[in-house]
């Protein structure tokens, strides 16, 4: 979990440049998948401790923030809403629980995360201290949907995270379930009447 300074911007996320041919694909395009159905909804938001006055993107400028995996989407958004924000924070790396605590015990300043809503790296935060779980602003929203079409607006009501009195504004990615043009229509059929029929184990 070294820290590291922005640098050069990465390639967006993996299924686009697949099918673009464009970042790891280098040249070579993925055009024989198809979009079986759609899983869940992930979506980014940040979380600081409150007596670190960090309230907004913008308070992030030198400050530690802890982005997930090198080079996962996470750090891909991250670092094109702080180029939106003209801001330039010290990316850390790393597994997101570790670095939830790494913001509690103070060591790092803030947590970037994408996942299912409520993240569980940003509730740890908020349920073990008192910290502040936000978005994007409005401008910052509008910037990062030029930049990345294939993601969306999204709104985090309140209450989602302990102490959240608002609603959060950011944006968000749909994750689907992709296979080769060639599989078989009743195949495809079966496997996504079977997942999207299935009761929730979990309601």
């Amino acid at each position: 979990m070294r820290p590291r300074p922005l640098s050069a911007p990465l390639s967006s996320a993996p299924p686009i440049d697949a099918v673009n041919g464009i970042g790891w694909a280098a040249g070579h395009k993925h055009a024989n998948v198809r979009a079986l159905f759609p899983m869940y909804e992930t979506s980014f938001q940040i979380g600081a401790l409150r007596k670190s006055a960090i309230r907004s993107l913008a308070d992030l400028d030198g400050k530690k923030v802890g982005v997930g995996p090198a080079k996962g989407p996470p750090e891909v958004f991250f670092r094109a809403a702080a180029a939106a924000a003209n801001i330039t924070p010290i990316i850390v790396n790393g597994d997101p629980a570790a670095l939830s605590k790494l913001v509690i015990s103070g060591e790092i300043d803030a947590l970037w995360q994408g996942a299912v809503v409520p993240i569980p790296s940003l509730s740890e935060v908020a349920d073990h201290a008192d910290a502040i779980v936000f978005g994007l602003s409005d401008a910052e929203v509008a910037a990062m949907l030029l930049k990345f079409p294939q993601l969306a607006a999204t709104t985090i009501p309140a209450g989602t995270y302990r102490g959240q009195a608002a609603d959060i504004r950011s944006v968000s990615a749909w994750n689907f379930v992709v296979a080769n043009k060639d599989l078989p229509i009743e195949t495809a059929y079966a496997i996504t009447k079977a997942v999207l029929s299935a009761s929730d184990p979990n309601p």
